[in-house]
């Protein structure tokens, strides 16, 4: 799998592809109708999906947990080690100030505490050397430089086996977790579970109107959407970064490089496997979210052409799983279901276009079924969006809420229509190179950003914080005179874990 920066957003295939099948499914449906069939099923089948998201926004609503934020729990007594993954071409502005944010401002378990960096780069760079010299200060730091690495899968699988903590938690370069992340995390393991995955904030909500419309998007995601859905089926969702899992789980499971969404891959199969993941709205971290439309665009094809991969490689293990049927209509809902809604709600619009050349208009007494499904898609992106407001997690004022809330609906027309331009390369056979998502150090970046105190039951080394000074001011005169670092190694990592399903 290749690794790019994207060049912008490919404007004349966005209009072949939607605007070529929204020309071919007009053009068909009004010879149905012209030829004198009915399309009233295919109006209901539409209506239903819309209808059936709707109920399933509002019925979230009503498995929310409780917005009260629970106590700091006790020191587990697990040793913890932090896994960040890197890019560095593309995060070497932001490295440093996150590998310093984890030794310095992440209270430590007393069991044993260590952070692992695990990056790739095509070229030497200055940053490495400012990364040695952290080393220096902090012995209980590793910077792992992954020969031959093309992916963020690749990076994490080649450190797990060197990790020597009893739980391992997973950060991208971007994150600067809370100061309690790992006891919150270590409290999950303890009790049994093998994953806990924590809440994403936006931080850069400053930096841009596209940042701020991805950070209410993320706080309806994560506060909203990620919590109810855990609660309501006991189905966590492993999103990547921010997340605590046991280290012998993780281990078993390992990542696929060539999966484009590695996380939700590994989140299937550990479900398959009876692994148990949870969700905790209270383990937080903030993250810088794509800034142009460029960057999210590219990050958004590549988010819905995994999901859709992970779906065609899924569903029937799913389907035929030892399991409850509950849970596997669940998953099915999640994978399969998920996928299919996205075509039948666009297909309204060449259905309604066909209709109006036609004038065949043959909904009878079905009619007032389309409307109640259109007033319940109305109402469930601004039930969902106040929900989210109330337990929201930015600093962003109530008219940009109100904004976001009415213009739900195009918002979530956009991202359905990537997720077609993302099918249509998958059934292509495109191969799709990795665009990494452009990183950079906003100023401002920490508006919001809580430097919460090390929580009862941790402890961080006396030197830390005066390490982190001195460090900082090295900063722009070592990463002018940096070399290579050398590093050993990785192991090769064995396949992952693949359920057997009977």
């Amino acid at each position: 799998m290749a690794l790019k920066t994207g060049r912008g957003i490919p404007l004349g295939k966005l209009a072949c592809v939607a605007g070529g099948a929204f020309v071919v499914a007009t053009a068909a449906f009004s010879t149905l109708l012209v030829l004198g069939l009915s399309l009233t099923w295919l109006l209901v089948c539409v209506s239903a999906a819309y209808l059936g998201i709707s109920l399933f926004a509002m019925l979230q609503l009503l498995a929310l947990p409780s917005r009260r934020v629970p106590p700091v729990p006790a020191d587990s007594g697990l040793s913890a080690t932090v896994i960040i993954a890197a890019y560095l071409p593309n995060e070497q502005h932001i490295i440093v100030e996150t590998v310093m944010h984890m030794l310095t401002r992440v209270a430590r378990p007393r069991a044993g505490f260590e952070v692992i960096l695990a990056y790739n780069t095509p070229r030497p760079l200055p940053v490495e050397q400012t990364l040695k010299e952290i080393e220096t200060r902090f012995p209980e730091f590793r910077a792992v430089r992954v020969p031959h690495s093309r992916s963020k899968a690749a990076n994490l699988n080649a450190v797990l086996n060197q990790a020597h903590g009893q739980i391992v938690a997973l950060f991208d370069a971007d994150h600067l977790p809370a100061a309690d992340c790992l006891l919150r995390g270590a409290r999950h393991i303890a009790l049994g579970h093998d994953c806990v995955q924590g809440r994403c904030v936006v931080r850069n909500t400053a930096e841009s109107a596209g940042a701020a419309i991805v950070a209410m998007e993320f706080d309806a995601m994560y506060a909203v959407g990620h919590a109810s859905w855990a609660r309501a089926t006991g189905l966590g969702l492993f999103c990547g970064t921010n997340a605590v899992w046991r280290a012998s789980s993780l281990r078993k499971l390992r990542f696929d490089p060539y999966m484009q969404t590695e996380d939700i891959d590994a989140s299937v199969r550990a479900w398959l496997c009876g692994m148990r993941i949870t969700y905790d709205t209270a383990m937080q971290s903030t993250e810088l979210a794509t800034a142009t439309l460029t960057a999210f665009w590219h990050q958004r094809v590549r988010w819905a052409r995994g999901w859709l991969e992970v779906t065609l490689r899924q569903q029937l293990d799913v389907l035929r799983a030892d399991m409850p049927l509950a849970r596997r209509a669940s998953l099915t809902f999640l994978l399969g279901v998920r996928e299919l809604n996205a075509w039948l709600s666009l297909s309204l619009f060449p259905l309604l276009a066909a209709y109006g050349l036609t004038g065949t208009y043959d909904a009878g007494p079905i009619q007032w079924f389309f409307w109640v499904s259109f007033a319940a898609t109305q109402l469930a992106g601004p039930l969902h969006t106040f929900a989210a407001w109330r337990r929201r997690g930015v600093k962003l004022g109530a008219w940009s809420w109100l904004g976001y809330g009415l213009l739900a609906p195009l918002y979530t027309l956009l991202k359905t229509a990537i997720s077609i331009v993302a099918a249509w390369d998958v059934f292509a056979g495109k191969r799709m190179a990795w665009v990494v998502t452009p990183r950079s150090a906003p100023a401002g970046s920490h508006t919001g950003a809580a430097r919460p105190t090390a929580p009862a039951g941790f402890a961080i080394t006396p030197d830390s914080a005066g390490s982190a000074r001195r460090l900082t001011g090295t900063v722009r005169s070592r990463i002018r005179t940096g070399r290579l670092l050398a590093t050993p190694d990785a192991p090769p990592s064995p396949d992952v874990l693949v359920p057997q399903v009977r």
